[in-house]
C-alpha cells in the first residue's frame, strides 16, 4: 500500500496583502505604554522596569531593591496585571 504525500501550497510573500505593522500600530503606542507604566505603584514599577525592560533577573532585581526574590516575582505579576487593565481602559477612552 502506497501513501501519497499531501501537497502544501504556499502563497508567495509578494502577494500577501497583510500588513502587520499597520495592525500593530493601530493598537500599540509607546507613549500609551509609558503612561501606563508611570501609574504603577513605585515598587511594582521598579521591578517591572528592572526585569521586563532592563533584563535583570528576579534575583538581581531583588538584590538591587533590597527585597526577596519571591517579592520581585509577585510585584512583576501585579505590575503586569495592572498594566493590562490600565492599557485596556486607555484604549477604550
Amino acid at each position: 500500500m502506497q501513501h501519497s504525500k499531501k501537497q502544501i501550497r504556499f502563497e508567495p510573500i509578494e502577494t500577501n496583502e497583510s500588513n502587520t505593522t499597520e495592525d500593530f500600530d493601530s493598537w500599540f503606542d509607546a507613549d500609551l505604554l509609558d503612561q501606563a507604566i508611570q501609574t504603577l505603584p513605585s515598587g511594582s514599577r521598579a521591578v517591572f522596569t528592572l526585569v521586563s525592560i532592563e533584563g535583570y533577573s528576579h534575583q538581581e532585581s531583588a538584590k538591587l531593591l533590597g527585597i526577596s526574590e519571591s517579592t520581585s516575582k509577585s510585584q512583576l505579576h501585579y505590575a503586569k496585571s495592572l498594566l493590562k487593565k490600565r492599557i485596556t481602559k486607555l484604549l477604550q477612552a
